[in-house]
């Protein structure tokens, strides 16, 4: 199967428009899709000066992808998009990128086990004993989960869903 044919039949969106974002581990700008319109918009996650670095986007996308080590990852982009990441968190082996490991995954720890429980999501109405444990652990978790992703320079929508279950837990 040749790269073009394997790019377009993994289960990812492909945009003629974002075609001048490269990826990154470390993502400068995120796209968001609206279904609606089936159009996709690309913004900035901090300031991008025309004269600086090129515009970088978050290829693997969901948090299960993102959060786990630089080798998963480049596991991953290799099998679907063909090439080997060499991005900041990636291509620099030493102590900073251990570093970005392992914070990646307790995030991505902190990711499962927030999810995991039905109450993340769908705001409650009757709080037990039980529960109320449950959801301080949960707030604790998000918490940590949520000073965990600027660290990694994951402020795009991971960070986004991460605030907003914390607003849902009663």
């Amino acid at each position: 199967m040749s790269r073009y044919a394997k790019i377009m039949s993994s289960p990812k969106l492909v945009c003629s428009r974002q075609y001048f974002a490269n990826h990154s581990c470390r993502p400068n700008a995120v796209v968001s899709w609206n279904p609606n319109t089936a159009q996709g918009t690309l913004h900035a996650l901090t300031v991008i000066m025309a004269s600086s670095i090129d515009i970088e986007i978050d290829y693997l996308g969901g948090e299960q992808a993102t959060l786990q080590s630089g080798a998963g990852r480049r596991r991953l982009l290799q099998r679907d998009y063909g090439f080997r990441c060499e991005c900041p968190a990636c291509g620099n082996p030493g102590r900073r990128n251990i570093e970005d490991d392992n914070r990646r995954m307790q995030a991505g720890d902190l990711f499962r086990s927030i999810y995991s429980h039905p109450e993340t999501t769908p705001a409650l109405t009757a709080v037990n004993a039980a529960f109320e444990r449950t959801r301080t652990t949960q707030i604790e978790q998000l918490s940590r989960y949520i000073t965990l992703l600027p660290q990694l320079k994951l402020v795009d929508t991971k960070l986004a869903r991460a605030y907003e279950a914390r607003a849902k837990l009663p």
